[in-house]
């Protein structure tokens, strides 16, 4: 079996690119490194992702045109379990305080954190986290409609 991910920035959201590629990197076989900048110049965006099989696979890089994927090839047995694990950081700037270089290795270190941690953990975290958000900034709807609850619950997640 052959699982390919990776960090894609041609995708736009309106038609028409927004982000034109510095740099695409590959660390320690397990992290992906996007950074990116703004077409007027104004911002950098650094996409970061860490993956991982289980069980140990084979794995390969390719880059090309603002995308950079990982190709995982495992050997597994009808009923085995193949499980990938795959943690984004995205962080974005105007803030030029910091030179781009350094910019991404924080933003790489943090990844790293986050990757060390865990799957579980992280999501233990966020969840803990959300529970907060909606004890204290919940709204409830009466209404006959559910989806109205829906709709306001996904407001405050935007405003979160």
């Amino acid at each position: 079996m052959v699982l390919k991910t990776g960090i894609d920035a041609t995708q736009p959201t309106s038609g028409r690119q927004h982000l034109d590629e510095i740099s695409v990197r590959v660390f320690d076989q397990h992290f992906m490194q996007g950074i990116y900048e703004t077409q007027d110049r104004a911002s950098d965006v650094v996409i970061s992702a860490y993956c991982s099989v289980s069980p140990e696979a084979d794995s390969c890089f390719t880059a090309k045109n603002r995308r950079v994927t990982s190709h995982h090839s495992v050997n597994v047995a009808q009923g085995d379990t193949v499980t990938l694990d795959k943690l984004v950081w995205i962080t974005h700037r105007s803030d030029k305080a910091l030179s781009q270089d350094s910019f991404a290795r924080n933003a790489l270190s943090e990844l790293k954190v986050c990757a060390a941690r865990g799957y579980a953990s992280l999501l233990e975290s966020s969840s803990c986290a959300w529970e907060s958000v909606w004890r204290d900034s919940r709204v409830d709807v009466m209404s006959s409609e559910p989806q109205d609850q829906v709709a306001l619950d996904y407001a405050v997640w935007h405003l979160t």
